[in-house]
């Protein structure tokens, strides 16, 4: 407390008054921004408050009969301490104190039913901010090193803990459900290596407790809300294995909070009531060190450090993908390795540069080279894994040859330097009759795949590329690839806007669950 004002110091101990002062005392130190939220011994004396004044079933007493004409002032000071904490990460030790306060008022519903949907909001918005800040930790942290990663780690581990611990104490929507299982999964299969202090232990250990407490009270209405749709499980799944299946037919075991389902030989398996995740009865780990000491490792990913999945076949696949792409690693026999590189459905092996010694020298060494399964080339790009320009492109000439002996190795130009998934062409699909009010047809790009004619292959992707946007044919309808779980709308009009303004798209929501 030594770096505590006095302002901040009086408004603590003024809140040990009598329960007659307590609430009052509490409503002007709140509005006055007096108490520090972020310290500890803050967050004992406010819960010891809300004990000493007591719940709403004994609301006749004395200390309680002022309570309805408090809830409207109340209420506008959490929902203002709310969108102030929502900003500020490096305040993020508020946040328990705060889903204290909000949860108590919650429960005197009767006394102003209208202010008690604002204080479901405060906390609503609490639990989405804290897994956005997850979210952003995950972002930037696949491929780091181990040092840098941990402590990234440790905050999804923490913020998920928050999300969780932020679940409303009033009757759940499948939304709140879905966080609450979300930030269980990120708390539960977040795994750092670093040694902890005394007091993180300390803190996590206390935070995990009031989670278990919460996800048990609320574990009835998250097992309805599972029972009926499939989606909902498997979005908390794609919380640490992103590369689960969408169509995933999830059964309960007996009648534990237990879920699993199958896929193409793999079990998939989710504890709703821990948040624990397993892939074929393993769970999320760091590569082994055998993967990451490996030479062909080594060269490509240097110190990267990958959270994997490992699957009945010992094969080792990352969790969540890095600039779009999952990568798979197995060990083989004789001390060989494995790596694939996977992305919409198309597969990459690394080869080893002592398969390639007819090449010319500088071709070896400065280059990563990348064998396309399906088309039987070979691509060379930059030695590091995250630079993906194409540089060369050797195409066999026979089926048995891989090492330059036959065929063909053409130089790709610097404007050639995109995917070859797709091929560029100059059509003119329906959509475009929508999509041109937004972006002159010049600029909006349509590719098909490349494997066949032009005339035998429908319009697949179109391209926006000065507002960054790309819409994809999916099931019929054009799936928007940087709002994941929107695709584009058939009705493109909408009611009361400005005359003349015609300038937008109309996105359509169709994954309930999609996360914004």
């Amino acid at each position: 407390m030594v770096d505590w004002r006095k302002h901040e110091y009086l408004a603590l101990c003024g809140l040990r008054a009598f329960p007659q002062q307590q609430l009052r005392k509490l409503l002007i130190a709140l509005q006055d921004s007096s108490l520090p939220l972020t310290h500890a011994p803050v967050h004992h004396l406010l819960r010891q408050l809300l004990y000493h004044v007591g719940p709403a079933e004994d609301g006749e007493l004395q200390w309680k009969r002022d309570i309805p004409g408090l809830m409207n002032e109340f209420k506008e000071v959490f929902v203002t301490l709310a969108e102030e904490f929502s900003a500020k990460p490096r305040a993020h030790e508020a946040l328990p104190a705060l889903v204290d306060l909000l949860n108590y008022f919650i429960q005197w519903e009767s006394c102003d039913p209208l202010a008690t949907l604002s204080l479901i909001s405060g906390c609503c918005q609490l639990s989405e901010t804290a897994l956005k800040w997850a979210k952003e930790a995950l972002s930037d942290m696949t491929g780091l090193q181990s040092d840098r990663q941990d402590a990234l780690v440790a905050k999804v581990k923490l913020f998920g803990l928050y999300a969780a611990l932020c679940t409303p104490q009033s009757t759940l929507r499948i939304e709140d459900a879905q966080r609450l299982l979300v930030g269980l999964v990120y708390a539960q299969n977040s795994i750092a290596f670093k040694v902890q202090t005394a007091e993180e232990k300390d803190m996590l250990k206390g935070l995990r407790c009031r989670v278990d407490a919460v996800a048990v009270q609320k574990l009835a209405e998250v097992m309805n809300f599972a029972k009926s749709s499939d989606e909902f499980i498997t979005t908390g799944v794609s919380a640490t294995l992103e590369h689960v299946p969408e169509t995933l037919q999830w059964e309960q075991v007996g009648t534990t909070p237990c879920f699993h389902a199958e896929d193409q030989g793999h079990l998939y398996s989710i504890n709703l009531l821990t948040g624990v995740v397993l892939l074929d009865g393993y769970p999320p780990r760091r590569i082994p060190a055998t993967i990451a000491h490996h030479r062909l490792f080594r060269r490509c990913f240097g110190d990267a450090v990958f959270e994997v999945s490992m699957d009945s076949s010992g094969t080792f696949k990352t969790a969540r993908p890095v600039d779009g792409c999952f990568y798979e690693f197995q060990e083989l026999s004789a001390g060989q390795l494995r790596i694939s590189e996977l992305k919409d459905g198309r597969s990459l092996q690394l080869v080893p540069k002592e398969r390639l010694e007819k090449f010319p020298r500088r071709l070896i060494e400065l280059y990563s080279h990348w064998r396309d399964e399906e088309r039987n080339v070979i691509l060379f790009r930059p030695i590091y894994f995250r630079e993906k320009s194409i540089h060369f492109i050797y195409e066999p000439s026979q089926e048995t040859d891989q090492d330059g002996t036959y065929g063909v190795c053409r130089q790709i130009p610097l404007l050639m330097h995109q995917d070859i998934v797709h091929q560029l062409v100059n059509e003119d699909a329906p959509v475009m009759n929508i999509l041109h009010k937004f972006e002159d047809r010049e600029f909006i790009h349509q590719y098909i795949q490349c494997k066949g004619g032009c005339g035998e292959n429908e319009i697949e992707q179109l391209e926006l590329p000065r507002v960054n946007m790309v819409f994809t044919r999916k099931n019929g309808q054009w799936m928007c690839r940087d709002y994941r779980g929107y695709c584009l709308a058939d009705d493109q009009k909408l009611s009361d806007t400005l005359v003349d303004f015609d300038s937008y798209l109309v996105l359509k929501r169709v994954d309930p669950n999609a996360w914004y």
